[in-house]
């Protein structure tokens, strides 16, 4: 939550304030009102890639890949013993069991930051749909001044993007359009990744119920290993 907080700070205050592009006026540089949506658009897309692949690295492969295997491994390691029951005779059984919650633990924070990302995301479209579904194609849009102007802090260059020129409806709709699909890729990816997370605990749960030590979504309780 802390990590996402200052950039959608950010971003909606531009759109709270419409803060739109840098222009040139009669009387120098000035920030004007056109070109907001694509500003927070393209402030949100940023944040996005960035929380993407935090979720890829941390949220799918660390905590859902990682816990299925070191759950696998540790009930491979139980039946190995000849475990019938579940009983934590070894301190190593412990450590496993507390390694296997603070996964759980951290999972629980990157899903609060899934549902902040997709809530910013639904507010963000109420916000600049109307202009996206009501300017047309070849329709210019903005026009951004793109030189520097110290006195303007607030201006073109927080946004972290090389600026074109001339913007028209045809980019602001790709725009919009890339940041949805961002947003249907990071769900199915936290979907893919609660599903192999839940596996993984159910697959511990229902192991401890197994004379084997063993358990398999298809097959249920495996045979003892010989």
């Amino acid at each position: 939550g802390f990590a996402l907080a200052y950039p959608l700070k950010m971003i909606f205050e531009i759109q709270e304030f419409k803060r739109g592009f840098r222009v040139m006026t009669p009387k120098g540089p000035d920030i004007m009102q056109g070109g907001w949506e694509m500003r927070c658009l393209m402030a949100f897309r940023a944040l996005q890639r960035n929380v993407g692949t935090r979720f890829f690295f941390v949220l799918f492969l660390k905590q859902a890949v990682q816990m299925n295997l070191q759950i696998t491994l540790f009930n491979m390691s139980r039946a190995a013993r000849m475990e019938a029951e579940f009983e934590m005779q070894r301190n190593e059984d412990g450590v496993e069991i507390l390694s296997i919650l603070g996964l759980l633990v951290t999972t629980l924070s990157e899903i609060v930051d899934a549902l902040i990302l997709a809530r910013a995301f639904w507010k963000l479209r109420t916000a600049v749909i109307p202009m996206v579904t009501r300017i047309e194609e070849a329709e210019s849009y903005a026009c951004p001044y793109l030189g520097k102007d110290k006195a303007l802090p607030d201006g073109n260059d927080c946004d972290h993007v090389k600026l074109k020129a001339k913007y028209t409806g045809r980019d602001l709709k790709d725009l919009y359009q890339e940041v949805k699909n961002g947003m249907v890729r990071i769900f199915l990816m936290v979907t893919l990744s609660m599903w192999l997370i839940g596996y993984a605990v159910m697959k511990f749960l229902f192991s401890v119920g197994c004379g084997s030590g063993l358990w398999q979504l298809s097959r249920g309780c495996l045979e003892r290993m010989p």
